[in-house]
């Protein structure tokens, strides 16, 4: 996991020129804030940065509304696709493909993986571990899984 740090004050100007509320960004990559010297810099993992301000590009160049059930194709696919031996999939990684893909915001990703957690209980598993967290409604998960249900 590459970091890479910035002084503060180029980064508050970086994000005001994109339109992009500072307290959201800070929040969701998780950003270190280090004094050096007089001053302090903010400490991000560069894939997490990457991602999020590609995001925010591309969905400001091409906004468009994202059904549930769309959503939930894209999720399965990913899921399936990115899960290890245990079927477990990295959180972070579905989510950065899955936002890609259907050209909405980490925000709509997030709401829309609890909407739908909610209404297929038992079907996804959330768990707290992995390097990187997303927020999904109010706490933050690292691994997702598709459970399959049996009929009984």
């Amino acid at each position: 996991m590459t970091k890479f740090s910035i002084r503060k004050s180029t980064f508050d100007k970086f994000i005001e020129r994109l339109g992009i509320d500072k307290e959201e960004v800070l929040k969701t990559l998780d950003v270190e804030v280090v004094k050096v010297g007089s001053g302090y810099r903010y400490v991000i993992e560069m894939e997490s940065f990457f991602f999020f301000v590609m995001e925010k590009l591309y969905a400001a160049s091409r906004p468009r509304t994202v059904s549930d059930e769309d959503f939930e194709i894209v999720l399965k696919e990913w899921v399936s696709k990115l899960a290890g031996f245990s079927g477990y999939a990295n959180l972070a990684e579905v989510r950065d493909v899955v936002v890609q893909e259907l050209g909405m915001s980490q925000e709509e990703f997030s709401e829309k993986l609890a909407a739908l957690v909610q209404r297929k209980r038992g079907e996804y598993l959330l768990v707290e571990g992995g390097d990187r967290k997303v927020l999904v409604g109010t706490r933050k998960y690292g691994l997702i899984k598709r459970v399959k249900k049996i009929e009984a």
